[in-house]
């Protein structure tokens, strides 16, 4: 019998309409269904599609709140650049960030607005490539005919990582069992193929 972890901490984060709590109600689910105990908290900019969202997620069987103190992160699941680099102060070390490699830009920018590639090297350089894991989710989600599946193809590039320690026929479960019927099929298309870009990669 594999040793249930302590904890584990989770950071989703980009922008409203994107799908992030979705994405932490399923990972929320399988955690549950291994037994953990599971904590959540959400952060909400403008209240309007289009604002800032990050979403921290902790599980494990030694946790008593959902705060995650600065440099305890684990895993970063971003779905914007900007976003993502925002969160990158509470990850640890060797922490792990599976990023969609997409800008969103605000429709009220004052100044000027930082640069995508400026931002990719700055994380190109920060973490080793095993600890980066960048899969264009948004054009994958394109591809198979909806952009807001986007949250389950980076799902599946965090799994494949081997990054998120619950096993995938857990988190395939737990998807079936928070999709309305109508979504199902193409959310489980979606993580598949986004744990299939991973290996592509």
């Amino acid at each position: 019998m594999v040793e249930k972890i302590k904890s584990y901490q989770t950071i989703l984060a980009g922008v409203g309409g994107q799908g992030i709590i979705y994405l932490n109600r399923v990972i929320g689910r399988a955690s549950m269904d291994l037994g953990y105990k599971v904590y959540c908290l959400e952060e909400h900019g403008m209240a309007r599609r289009g604002g800032s969202v990050a979403s921290y997620l902790r599980f494990g069987r030694d946790i008593y709140t959902p705060v995650i103190p600065m440099g305890t992160g684990d895993l970063l699941i971003g779905f914007e650049i900007i976003e993502t680099v925002r969160q990158v102060p509470f990850l640890q070390d060797d922490a792990t960030i599976v990023l969609n490699p997409q800008i969103i830009q605000p429709f009220i920018t004052k100044g000027e607005y930082p640069n995508k590639d400026k931002l990719l090297k700055y994380l190109k350089n920060s973490y080793k490539h095993e600890r980066l894991v960048i899969v264009s989710a948004a054009e994958i989600a394109a591809e198979l005919g909806s952009g807001i599946i986007m949250n389950m193809v980076l799902l599946g590039a965090a799994s494949a990582s081997g990054s998120l320690p619950i096993p995938k026929p857990k988190l395939i479960s737990a998807i079936k069992n928070t999709s309305l019927p109508q979504y199902a099929k193409i959310n489980l298309d979606a993580f598949e193929r986004g744990f299939e870009s991973v290996g592509s990669v």
